[in-house]
């Protein structure tokens, strides 16, 4: 959020007066401080009635340049008004960090063809425009106009409260698909001087425009809407207060109100004794508060059921009670564009990917392996490799990745699925093994072990939470990002616990050629035949030779990559009629 301390011509042309003015607007903490910049020619014709009055508050380039310099002193940016082309020629070259466009000028085409091959950042003022009149505008300072903010307020001093219009602004920036500001010039001596700019952050503008004078009671130039300089510093601590409650615009708990689901949510417990084998009915169990800290589980995910386990009565159900089926689905494609057929490149003799399916082989908590690759020609040599290492394969659409997922899933009638990609080819199987127990503990729709290094990773999921993503999915085409959707509050989601000297700084992943070399090394150097390597001996080797191996570049923000990708769900759309 930009708070922009508006002087416009409270400097009364007075250059003592508009140093002070910024100094001011530093002391209360805003992040710019805007002026006007103009010509009285620029304004207005010689026999217009104030054209005397605007001779008098003109500040010249020299001013302008000084002011400029004294806002970056108080850490401000400086935005300035450009009321025509000398001005907007001056500003250009000082440069200026904003530049303001006055609705005045929407129509002067000489003026938007100066600032359109402009790269800073650019304010429209919208007020008393057309959607027309705002869309021209736009379309004349053309694409190079890359940071423009639509501002929305006119300058009626002051603005009545009717003439908001806050709704507005959610309206200029679903239309013009732009960022939008609002400038506010309500009665300063209204207590809706405060309340109406912070109502319009939850309509989502990302700047706020307010005057500022430096005594209101002497009714200089501007004074009806300015705020004294105390009130400023006062309404940018409000602003920030509102910012903190208005919050994320995803779903994210914080830690009370994560405190507060883990208290008072109501588990499904067993309301009797049940055995071993029985099939789990509705009779069986009932819904309360306990002291176990796993997540809840949900009525279908127990209903017809059956128990792996012996249940005491009032115990809180889990997955690991229950009679549940888990596949390692290997996910693999000839087609790369850094390391061409990859997946069958030899190493000491062998495809690289019959090193992963051995290494799932081991693992004790798998029912199943498959290989879930595309209906492309060129990915047959693939589905010939599972067939010779005796695992089950399942063809789908070469971009859809998720779904291939599920049609092996149901192929293989799994109800966990862990994804494995054929980059993941020292994958451990000790620490795969203890993530699916970790998911099935704590009845979570998700498990990672990060804590290890890239490539000997894995993600569990389940079948579940996969089907979910897939029918709610806003972008069908972005779901092969898995990890960034369930990184989102609907899904329960827990990690295992990787001890430090298993080093997830290092990567491990098949991707590049000097990759392939890395892994090489170590296979030749760890590989034995009749007893594959454990993951202690695996880091011992990297730990003797540093030097060889390169670690993992920064770690993603999961919701910032979401927001990117598009990642998100849209529950809304099945309540379209």
């Amino acid at each position: 959020m930009l708070i922009v301390a508006e002087v416009a011509n409270a400097h009364q042309g007075s250059m003592e007066q508009a140093e002070k003015l910024v100094k001011a607007a530093g002391d209360a903490g805003v992040d710019a401080v805007k002026f006007q910049m103009f010509t009285a020619d620029e304004l207005c014709s010689k026999t217009h009635s104030r054209y005397e009055h605007f001779k008098k508050l003109e500040l010249s380039g020299e001013k302008i340049r000084i002011l400029s310099d004294a806002a970056h002193r108080n850490k401000l940016q400086f935005f300035c008004d450009a009321f025509g082309l000398q001005s907007a020629d001056f500003l250009i070259s000082l440069p200026a960090d904003g530049i303001k466009i006055h609705s005045s000028d929407l129509s002067n085409i000489h003026l938007l063809r100066c600032l359109a091959g402009w790269t800073g950042k650019i304010m429209l003022s919208c007020g008393g425009a057309s959607e027309l009149e705002i869309y021209r505008t736009i379309t004349n300072l053309g694409a190079s106009a890359q940071d423009l903010i639509l501002l929305h307020g006119f300058q009626g001093f002051p603005t009545a409260i009717e003439e908001t219009h806050l709704r507005r602004i959610d309206f200029l920036r679903k239309t013009f698909r732009l960022p939008v500001g609002f400038m506010d010039h309500i009665d300063a001596e209204d207590e809706m001087a405060f309340t109406l700019p912070l109502l319009s952050i939850s309509a989502g503008v990302v700047l706020i425009e307010k005057h500022l004078t430096l005594d209101r009671s002497l009714k200089g130039i501007d004074y009806y809407s300015s705020l004294n300089p105390d009130e400023m510093k006062k309404f940018v601590q409000q602003v920030c207060c509102a910012e903190k409650a208005l919050g994320s615009k995803h779903i994210s708990f914080d830690s009370q109100e994560r405190q507060y689901r883990e208290k008072m949510k109501k588990h499904l417990v067993a309301a009797r004794d049940i055995s071993s084998g029985c099939v789990i009915k509705e009779s069986d169990f009932t819904y309360v508060r306990t002291e176990d800290d796993s997540f809840p589980l949900s009525f279908d995910s127990v209903t017809g059921r059956k128990a792996k386990t012996d249940i005491s009565k009032d115990e809180a159900i889990k997955l690991s009670h229950l009679s549940l089926k888990t596949g390692i689905l290997i996910i693999a494609r000839m087609n790369s564009s850094r390391l061409q057929g990859k997946a069958l490149i030899p190493i000491l003799n062998r495809p690289a990917l019959s090193y992963l399916i051995e290494r799932a082989k081991l693992c004790k908590s798998a029912d199943s392996i498959v290989l879930c690759t595309t209906t492309n020609v060129e990915d047959d040599a693939l589905v010939n490799l599972a067939v010779k290492e005796g695992i089950s394969y399942y063809r789908g659409d070469t971009l859809d990745v998720l779904n291939r997922m599920l049609g092996g899933c149901k192929q293989e009638q799994l109800d966990i699925a862990v994804r494995v990609t054929g980059d993941d080819i020292l994958l451990s199987p000790d620490h795969l093994d203890q993530a699916v127990r970790r998911l099935m503990d704590t009845n979570s729709d998700y498990c990672h072990n990060k804590g290890l290094p890239s490539g000997t990773e894995c993600e569990v999921f389940t079948v579940k939470a996969l089907k979910t993503i897939s029918d709610f999915a806003e972008y069908p085409e972005n779901t092969e990002y898995l990890t960034y959707y369930v990184s989102s509050e609907n899904f329960n989601k827990t990690k295992l616990n990787v001890e430090p000297r298993f080093r997830s700084d290092i990567s491990l992943t098949l991707d590049t050629r000097e990759d392939l070399e890395r892994i090489t090394f170590l296979l030749e150097n760890i590989y034995r035949k009749d007893s594959l390597f454990t993951q202690d001996e695996l880091i011992d080797l990297i730990n003797r030779y540093p030097d060889r191996f390169r670690k993992k570049g920064e770690t993603k923000d999961y919701m910032q990559v979401r927001d990117s990708l598009n990642c998100d769900l849209n529950f809304g759309r099945r309540f379209d009629k």
